[in-house]
């Protein structure tokens, strides 16, 4: 029988959830910079609330509190499309 270490699993997921997350923090980065050059500011606090969502995104209560691997499957599902969005 095979046995999965949740905690691992979830350290897998965090992992994969900032693969994920990195590019679009990149292309984030871009446009943030690009706010601070043409000074607008509501974009540039836009852009950072989004960045810091992106961050968050390893902490979420979906994957620390998943109780199995299914749970855990189904946030890593939810939570990369909501990266992709």
């Amino acid at each position: 029988m095979i046995t999965i270490n949740l905690t691992k699993a979830k350290n897998i997921a965090k992992d994969n959830l900032r693969t994920k997350r990195a590019p679009v923090l990149a292309s984030l980065d871009v446009a943030f910079m690009r706010a601070v050059e043409s000074g607008n500011t509501s974009l540039q606090t836009a852009i950072a609330e989004q960045k810091q969502e992106l961050r968050d995104i390893t902490s979420h209560t979906s994957i620390t509190g998943a109780s199995n691997v299914d749970s855990l499957k189904t946030a890593m599902t939810t939570l990369i499309e909501q990266i992709k969005s």
